[in-house]
């Protein structure tokens, strides 16, 4: 593939000594495409419920939407408002763990797009099952909230990422990135390597309790 062409990061978790979180391979968390996306500019109205992350740094709304991914929007509902999920941060499981700068300009990775660092900040959500893909517009907007693979990782896009395609489940807009950027930008973290992904990772997991409201 040349240039920008296309390659979609699924954003894997890492192993390390004091933890049993599953490694991705690399050769899962890309997927190929021939030619950049279009991006979508639907519009992010914003009726409806969100997804409400309380953290230290400050509440995280994620207007959920149904249209783009109905499984996906159903399970994170039933897991909060029936489950319980993430309704204590002494509960493990509902936090984030890493968290990337924006690629500086003209920077390419060895898989042909922009980066490292790679312009997000990463968590994972207790109660969110695996989920096959469903149709969503492409991930082409600053604030989309996306699956990892099949769930429950996921990410909030701190940039445009038209060249990720549509390659991740989309299930909701963050309107509001304040909470995000403070984390993003201003938390310490350090360098790892992931496979043949190098990555950055909050020093300490930021974790959060879990909400459904109403828009």
């Amino acid at each position: 593939m040349r240039g920008l062409a296309a390659l979609a990061l699924a954003l894997a978790l890492a192993t390390s000594a004091d933890a049993s979180r599953a490694r991705i391979s690399r050769e899962d968390a890309f997927i190929g495409y021939s030619e950049r996306a279009s991006p979508s500019r639907a519009a992010d109205g914003d009726e409806g419920i969100a997804l409400r992350l309380r953290t230290r740094a400050g509440p995280i709304d994620v207007g959920l939407r149904e249209e783009w991914a109905p499984e996906v929007v159903r399970s994170i509902v039933d897991a909060v408002r029936v489950g319980g999920a993430c309704a204590s941060e002494t509960v493990g499981g509902c936090n984030f763990y890493r968290a990337e700068a924006p690629p500086a300009r003209g920077s390419v990775d060895a898989y042909g797009g922009p980066g490292p660092p790679y312009a997000l900040l990463q968590g994972t959500f207790e109660g969110l099952g695996q989920h096959e893909r469903e149709k969503t517009p492409p991930l082409a907007r600053r604030g989309y909230a996306c699956l990892i693979g099949k769930g429950p990782d996921f990410f909030i896009a701190t940039r445009d990422h038209v060249e990720w395609g549509t390659a991740h489940i989309v299930f909701g807009v963050v309107s509001d990135m304040e909470a995000v950027d403070e984390i993003a930008d201003e938390y310490a973290r350090h360098p790892e390597t992931w496979g043949m992904t190098n990555v950055t990772v909050l020093n300490e997991r930021v974790a959060f309790t879990a909400e459904i409201v109403d828009l």
